[in-house]
């Protein structure tokens, strides 16, 4: 990689970016370790990132769906890794199904997912939807205390909707989707070396 000033100018194979070299250069050897460009965002979560893009996890997000009907069948069809959907980027706001009175909800997942959990961030990453099998593996049922006022939300009787919030998320489901995070993160590892061709 060649930077000049505080932007990236060049990338690609040692010989290339070699070539670039002048009388002035400074040449710093990372010895294999990671660059990671500045970033100029309130946060952003890198790893969470990476994991949330294909193939690692399918997109819910609009313009690519515009209804719950429509992320039903993504759902359907999606590969699955270690026997989970998991996807990004769903907006109640474009959702063209979706009111106060029908949110999503695991009844729009569980006909199209009634034998692999499902887990469906939004695209701010602070709520989760997911199916009754994935409610199921992680515990979470009528009786399950609240992390959070309103963190695993309800419907009118108690019952788990299916979508998850903040806290809701690492207290309940983030310790079953770890399971499957060991491979994805292998398979990235896998990815970015075969791209760089190292």
């Amino acid at each position: 990689m060649a930077v000049r000033g505080n932007r990236i100018c060049a990338a690609g194979s040692n010989d290339y970016v070699s070539s670039l070299v002048g009388a002035h250069t400074r040449v710093v050897e990372l010895g294999g370790r990671t660059v990671v460009p500045g970033i100029n965002d309130s946060h952003v979560h890198l790893g969470f990132l990476g994991a949330a893009r294909p193939p690692l996890s399918v997109d819910v997000g609009f313009p690519a769906v515009r209804s719950k009907a429509e992320i039903a069948e993504v759902v359907r069809t999606a590969p699955r890794a270690n026997g989970w959907v998991r996807g990004i980027g769903w907006d109640i706001g474009y959702l063209d199904d979706a009111d106060e009175q029908r949110p999503p909800s695991r009844d729009d997942l569980d006909p199209v997912s009634p034998d692999f959990p499902v887990a469906l961030r939004d695209f701010s990453g602070h709520q989760m939807w997911v199916n009754s099998l994935a409610l199921e593996m992680a515990g979470i049922d009528r009786g399950t205390p609240d992390p959070n006022d309103g963190a695993i939300v309800r419907d009118g009787s108690g019952r788990p909707t299916g979508v998850l919030q903040e806290s809701a998320l690492g207290a309940a489901v983030a310790g079953v989707l770890s399971a499957w995070f060991p491979e994805l993160r292998d398979r990235r590892r896998l990815s970015a070396k075969d791209l760089s061709g190292g």
